[in-house]
């Protein structure tokens, strides 16, 4: 009895009281960002951590040490492997960092991330701490792979980062309430826009070209709604479909195509399959919670003109979901890291609707608590697998530099080193391939043992 009386007056101690709010966020955050800065400063270099640490191109012998060495190497990366030059050239900038400054500055980006998706989410609606804990919390179990997304550096710069970069780039289209602009500032932000669409369009394909989808449908919805349509949505648009060519149109990819199997009819129906059963595994038990939800929400019709707004956003979140996953369709492979985009979509959407019911259910803030209360037990109990496999990896990248730095004074020219392989989705594990860029690295023959 006692117990139940503490806790109602600490929750009535932080609705009254403003510093006790800000306290509570304070902590929040700052115990997230410890907790995935530990994550990151155990999560050693790792794979192509390795090769993205030297110039592309004809010296790939030579260490990255300039910004200069970074652009010649996408310039060179965009001819022979890949057109993601935006997320290639974050990626190359962390590794030149000091390891600790490259870990800060990630586990920043990471909060940044967090907060996008709860503002995307709640819009101009009042702030929720349970709300932005949900989101991490979600985060944290339904992305199939942290590891190789949010932790190893090559992996974070290509998902994390270029996704921050794509949920920038939509926060203007989900606060746009209709209002007129002014002409001349009007006319600033479109080419503002235009420039930052093109880096926006230029980060992944299938989350990238989502990306697009989302911001013509929120035009719609503008005109749905029969708001004046701003010049800098237009020109976004514009500016991301430009970016997103440059990606999509590189030679390297035309190269890398040469090498996969022709693409007809029967691979097209295969992967279709493939990615509807995958996306059954990821995110089936979350699409048909979001259908309880929808129609547990202002539920006035389906067709989705007539919707309310928020029923209406949620959507938007939803079909982008499924455009990033289906556009897989067109790529030889849907590996687990990039579902990373169409999971942060799906959180949005599913989060959204989530948010709306505090002003239909009556007991809101007590199933949203309820909600927070179990996810972070189960978090609790999930870390334990997390820093296990962590601290293996750490450990085992530890002791292999210590091993090679004894061959090498030993005047070896040849050592064989154990393969790390993950056994959770928190750590990243290593290919067979790797060999290759260890030993330039290193400056030392490596091969792994079988």
């Amino acid at each position: 009895m006692q117990s139940n009386i503490n806790i109602k007056n600490l929750y009535e101690s932080y609705n009254q009281h403003k510093q006790v709010r800000y306290l509570c966020w304070i902590l929040a955050i700052a115990i997230v960002f410890g907790f995935i800065l530990i994550l990151n400063v155990l999560t050693p270099m790792i794979a192509d951590d390795y090769w993205y640490s030297f110039t592309l191109g004809k010296d790939t012998n030579t260490r990255v040490s300039s910004f200069s060495d970074i652009i010649g190497s996408q310039i060179a990366h965009y001819y022979w492997w890949g057109g993601r030059s935006i997320v290639h050239c974050i990626v190359q900038v962390l590794l030149l960092l000091p390891p600790f400054v490259a870990d800060v500055l990630n586990s920043s980006v990471f909060i940044a991330y967090i907060a996008l998706i709860y503002y995307l989410i709640k819009g101009r609606g009042k702030h929720s701490l349970g709300m932005f804990l949900l989101i991490f919390f979600s985060v944290w179990f339904l992305q199939p792979s942290i590891g190789d997304t949010i932790l190893w550096m090559t992996g974070s710069g290509n998902y994390l980062w270029g996704t921050v970069l794509i949920l920038l780039f939509i926060i203007p289209y989900r606060f746009y309430e209709g209002k007129p602009q002014d002409t001349k500032r009007s006319y600033v932000h479109s080419v503002l826009f235009f420039i930052y669409g093109i880096i926006a369009g230029w980060t992944n394909e299938n989350t990238g070209g989502a990306m697009i989808v989302l911001s013509i449908l929120f035009i719609y919805l503008f005109k749905i709604h029969r708001w004046d349509i701003p010049k800098w949505s237009v020109t976004g648009v514009i500016g991301a479909i430009i970016g997103y060519l440059f990606m999509l149109l590189a030679p390297g990819n035309m190269v890398r195509a040469g090498e996969s199997m022709p693409f007809d009819i029967q691979v097209f129906v295969f992967r279709f399959i493939m990615h509807s059963s995958d996306l059954v595994y990821f995110c089936g038990i979350i699409i048909i919670i979001y259908i309880l939800l929808f129609f547990l929400s202002d539920y006035k019709s389906i067709n989705p003109l007539k919707m309310p707004l928020l029923q209406q956003i949620s959507l938007i979140f939803i079909i982008a979901m499924f455009a990033s996953v289906y556009a897989m369709v067109l790529s030889p492979a849907f590996p687990p890291r990039a579902w990373f985009g169409s999971i942060t979509f799906l959180i949005i959407g599913v989060g959204t609707i989530f948010y709306s019911l505090q002003d239909i259910l009556p007991n809101f803030s007590c199933i949203r608590n309820i909600c927070t209360i179990l996810a972070g037990i189960a978090f609790l109990f999930s870390t334990y697998d997390a820093l296990k496999d962590m601290n293996i990896c750490h450990t085992t990248m530890k002791d292999r530099e210590v091993f090679i730095r004894e061959a090498k004074l030993n005047n070896e020219s040849e050592i064989k080193v154990k393969r790390f392989r993950s056994y959770t989705k928190f750590t990243h594990s290593e290919d067979r391939t790797a060999t290759r860029a260890l030993s330039t690295y290193y400056d030392i023959k490596i091969e792994f043992e079988n």
